[in-house]
């Protein structure tokens, strides 16, 4: 029973706390400012789109769902990285933690209000494409327009905890660079597999560079697996089974990257 107390303790308090950080959030003006540069950016690739000869529809969605992407992953790289260093500059986390909230709801609750909050911004970028494209083009919205866009927010909830993560180790411009240069590798993994496939190529020095590269990789979560955009315009969706284990993939990855800091957390002396 006790246990059960606990958890539910423990879910009111994440709760809470991803609720603060979601409103903290809307009063610095990120939600305002990251609104209007997605509608900025988009009403770009509109214009760019209709001046195009080929497929319009095409690459309206190219650039969208990329500003999407990019947006998501860098905001999430800067807010997440600077958590800790924040709340130990205000003291907001000895605060927090001496009113009988524990590390592991702090943690949870916090990278989730960023997340949540991101996810939101994104949908509403992700409707206005919609609109947009029913409005003014002929081709019409896929499924594996769906999947692109959810595996998007799974990818950006697994770069959070691994930007936090970075945190406790290094400073936040330091665990950002970290962060970025971790997912344009693993985004890279398939090219660096491509490459090692040519028999050429263990004639070179770099050779055995690219060999531990691609065995890294594999220790790291496969975040090339979660794009979709190079799909769009050619196929029609991914198979269903197929979206769901990347779902499972990301939350077991999540749940790992949470454990990690939380281990880390705990031995930080606040």
């Amino acid at each position: 029973m006790s246990g059960m107390t606990s958890f539910n303790y423990f879910l009111q308090n994440t709760y809470l706390l991803t609720k603060m950080r979601f409103f903290l959030l809307l009063r610095q003006k990120i939600a305002w400012m990251t609104g209007v540069f997605y509608f900025c950016s988009l009403m770009i690739c509109f214009v760019m789109a209709q001046v195009s000869f080929v497929n319009a529809h095409k690459i309206f969605w190219d650039f969208a769902m990329g500003i999407i992407f990019v947006s998501q992953l860098g905001l999430v790289f800067y807010l997440c990285s600077s958590l800790l260093h924040e709340e130990k500059q205000k003291r907001s986390l000895d605060l927090t933690i001496s009113t009988g909230v524990s590390r592991a709801s702090w943690l949870a609750g916090n990278v989730l209000g960023v997340w949540v909050l991101l996810s939101l911004l994104a949908l509403a970028a992700f409707v206005f494409c919609i609109f947009i494209s029913f409005l003014s083009f002929e081709g019409q919205i896929t499924a594996i327009h769906l999947q692109s866009f959810f595996l998007i927010l799974a990818e950006t909830l697994v770069v959070a905890f691994m930007s936090f993560f970075f945190s406790l180790f290094f400073r936040p411009l330091l665990a950002q660079l970290l962060s970025l240069c971790v997912l344009i590798f693993l985004h890279s993994s398939q090219n660096i597999n491509r490459i090692l496939e040519d028999p050429m190529l263990f004639r070179l020095p770099s050779a055995k560079i690219l060999l531990l590269l691609s065995g890294l990789s594999k220790l790291l979560p496969p975040f090339d697996w979660f794009d979709l955009k190079p799909l769009l315009g050619y196929e029609s969706s991914i198979a269903w089974s197929t979206f769901t284990l990347l779902l499972l993939l990301s939350a077991i990855w999540t749940f790992l990257l949470y454990g990690l800091s939380l281990l880390k957390l705990k031995d930080l002396d606040l």
